[in-house]
């Protein structure tokens, strides 16, 4: 199976500097966040604030009970959260000073980067995860908005974890077209037999992966995802293996079966 996970060896290269703690941050890196990310409508998304927030037990707490083998997986093997920083040009040219940061928080496991991103605790967030049943809303993304493994230094889109639904490349249409160019045709009227409702109001794609088993940057068809409904109460969790959506399946016991692929895929 082709893919690459990102390393920690690779990331000392590739980040400017990394932190385990917010006093460690330096000046220039602080001002560009008040000046620029904070200002987003959904205020403070920042990682950093998980440091603030107790770094790695804050993370893990919420799966102690609920996703017991995953957290004592992360107890053991999970280093201190860490958050790096890397300053980029934008557009890239080289006559153009670098003018743009990026900051990133992640933990180590088995020297592979699993970035863990902060979810803002805020009013303003336009996502509640409500879609989701409570034991996996309560404990994967009760303090984040997603966790993950990508090919490099950038985490715009990870593999192998649970991720953020809401997300814009997680969309349906994004897979059923990897499994065949007619999907409109073939696909999505098989689906819609069992899941009416994965169009919202104009054509929103509310039918969404959170997760996805294949290697960063893998264009095989063999793995499985997890995909769910937006605002549906139901809370019901869709299994898809090798790209069969014709067979989606509901996912029966999706807390245990979860947490059992997870405690296995971080080791």
């Amino acid at each position: 199976m082709s893919g690459h996970v990102f390393t920690y060896g690779e990331a000392l290269q590739e980040f400017d500097y990394i932190v385990t703690n917010i006093n460690q941050v330096k000046d220039k890196e602080l001002s560009y966040i008040r000046e620029n990310i904070n200002k987003s409508s959904d205020e403070k998304r920042s990682d950093l604030n998980i440091l603030k927030l107790g770094g790695t037990p804050f993370l893990i707490e919420p799966l102690r009970l609920l996703q017991p083998l995953s957290y004592a997986v992360l107890a053991e093997h999970a280093s201190e959260y860490h958050v790096g920083f890397y300053w980029w040009r934008f557009p890239p040219n080289p006559n153009i000073p670098v003018n743009r940061m990026h900051h990133f928080g992640f933990l180590v496991v088995k020297n592979r980067l699993i970035w863990v991103r902060y979810k803002p605790d805020s009013p303003t967030a336009y996502y509640d995860y409500n879609c989701l049943p409570p034991v996996i809303k309560n404990s994967w993304f009760k303090n984040t908005s997603s966790w993950g493994v990508s090919d490099g230094v950038t985490p715009l889109v990870v593999k192998l974890l649970p991720t953020d639904p809401y997300d814009m490349f997680s969309a349906f249409s994004h897979y059923f077209a990897v499994a065949d160019k007619k999907w409109k045709k073939t696909i999505v009227p098989c689906v819609q037999e069992k899941i009416p409702n994965i169009y919202g109001k104009g054509k929103f794609e509310q039918l969404r992966c959170f997760l996805d088993s294949r290697l960063p940057e893998s264009n095989t068809l063999i793995g499985d995802q997890l995909y769910v409904v937006l605002d549906n109460d139901s809370q019901r969790i869709y299994w898809v293996k090798d790209f069969d959506f014709i067979n989606i399946h509901y996912l029966e016991n999706p807390a245990e079966a979860l947490d059992a692929y997870c405690a296995h895929t971080l080791l």
